[in-house]
This record gives structure tokens, C-alpha cells and sequence, in this order.
């Protein structure tokens, strides 16, 4: 959670500073702005007034990003693990050593 007018670095850096450490933390930018300025579009995840906003409104948006981000954690997780063949080696080496080369093959059939 960042507040887009801080003093020293401003929200909108320290967005773009943690998306590129960590591209799928969620991010939540506080403002006093009404709207959320173009250049914010991307770098964070949600958008909360400081002005109007309940403490309830900002807990369940913060619950939102959260799960989101486990689910997408599960996901590539899952992804992972169907895209890694046979010793966690990916598809086009596991072809490889299912298929030796013809004189290893050869050797192995005398």
C-alpha cells in the first residue's frame, strides 16, 4: 500500500520500483485524488480515495488482491508442474533422452 503523494519518492515510483522487483505483488495506492491519474494505470491494482473510503472498503480490497495473488501463485505453480516432464525437465529434453541419437541406440540394441 502506497500513497501517490508521498514526500521523497511519490507512490507512482514505489509502484513501478516493486513491480519490477516482484511483478505480481499487489499493489493499493492511496490518494486524495478523485480519479486515478493515466500514469498509475498498470502500476498498481487498486485504486483507494483516502477521503471517502471506509477502513471496511480498504480491508476487503486488500483480501481481494490477496487472494488473486495466491490464486495466480496456484496457478503458475500448477502450471509448472504439467509443463515439467519426467526429473523436472522440460519437454524438449525429456524427447531427447527418450530418443538417443541413432548410433546410441544402435549401441544399446547390441
Amino acid at each position: 500500500m502506497a500513497d501517490a503523494s508521498s514526500t521523497g519518492m511519490n507512490g507512482l515510483t514505489v509502484a513501478r520500483e516493486l513491480k519490477r522487483c516482484q511483478p505480481s505483488i499487489p499493489i493499493i495506492m492511496l490518494s486524495a485524488y478523485v480519479s486515478l491519474p493515466h500514469e498509475y494505470i498498470g502500476a498498481t491494482d487498486a485504486w483507494i480515495q483516502k477521503t471517502t473510503t471506509t477502513l471496511e472498503e480498504v480491508l476487503f480490497r486488500l483480501n481481494g488482491l490477496l487472494e488473486r495473488a495466491s490464486q495466480n501463485r496456484a496457478t503458475a505453480k500448477a502450471h509448472k508442474k504439467a509443463t515439467l516432464g519426467h526429473n523436472g525437465l522440460v519437454g524438449s529434453s525429456v524427447t531427447k533422452l527418450k530418443n538417443p541419437p541413432k548410433s546410441k541406440q544402435k549401441a544399446a540394441t547390441e
